[in-house]
């Protein structure tokens, strides 16, 4: 199902367009939608609206949530899930605050995106806070709305989560994980633009591939469930709290 909305970038449909095979199955259009965050102008709300959701998952910190609140989606309840806040290794928060400009000197130092992915995995706060959501998918009347900040890191983990769960192949879960670059592709280009004349040419290059997504990162995350969960459904049973029952039923409700 397609839905353009032009006041924020990456808003999309977590099943595909047209929608991704899982195995026999496919996912199910219409369940599930993954944006940046929710600060829509008044005709891109009627349209989001129309979509009737149910539930609206913030990923973000408070923080974040100040910054830039999300305008009030009608008829859906916002359930707030702070993944970086829940964390138990401050490596997470360090890693996100790299999205600022005075992170440049941490950028060139680490591979920021492979540490928070995989923070994402090992770490047991940020574990059970993915799980919840995951559960809350699982559980939601109607059409769920999830986002963080750009919707490409905390949101596309979790999207390749559900997707990869639901027995999509690894192949269309990086594809699709990668289309935050195109969809972002404005929103880098001025961000590139600010880090180069805040802190020179040399240094923005070790900084820029933070500012959209990169295979490394998703492989990162995969290879850490490999090695502590040894499957995805292992990552949400056991690192996430999940039962094996709230696994089927996420299954069942984003599949056909």
């Amino acid at each position: 199902m397609t839905l353009q909305l032009d006041s924020i970038d990456n808003f999309r449909d977590v099943a595909g367009d047209p929608p991704y095979t899982a195995g026999a199955t496919r996912l199910r259009p219409g369940v599930v939608w993954r944006s940046s965050a929710l600060t829509l102008d008044d005709a891109d709300q009627a349209a989001l609206e129309a979509l009737e959701p149910a539930l609206v998952i913030d990923l973000r910190s408070a923080a974040e949530i100040a910054q830039a609140p999300d305008v009030d989606v009608r008829g859906a309840v916002t359930a707030r899930v702070d993944i970086i806040g829940e964390a138990e290794d401050s490596r997470l928060l360090d890693a996100s605050r790299a999205g600022g400009l005075g992170a440049v000197g941490l950028a060139e130092e680490h591979d920021v995106g492979l540490l928070m992915y995989r923070t994402f995995v090992t770490d047991p706060g940020a574990a059970r806070a993915f799980g919840r959501a995951a559960r809350m998918i699982a559980d939601a009347p109607g059409p769920v709305v999830m986002h963080c900040t750009a919707g490409k890191d905390r949101t596309g983990w979790l999207a390749a989560v559900v997707q990869t769960v639901a027995g999509v192949s690894d192949e269309d879960v990086m594809r699709d994980y990668l289309l935050s670059n195109e969809r972002l592709a404005r929103v880098i280009a001025r961000l590139r633009e600010q880090i180069e004349a805040a802190v020179g040419p040399e240094k923005a290059a070790a900084f820029a591939g933070l500012l959209g997504v990169a295979p490394r990162f998703l492989d990162a995350a995969r290879a850490a469930v490999a090695e502590q969960y040894g499957d995805m459904r292992g990552y949400l049973r056991d690192g996430g709290g999940l039962s094996d029952a709230d696994i089927d039923r996420l299954v069942a409700r984003i599949t056909v």
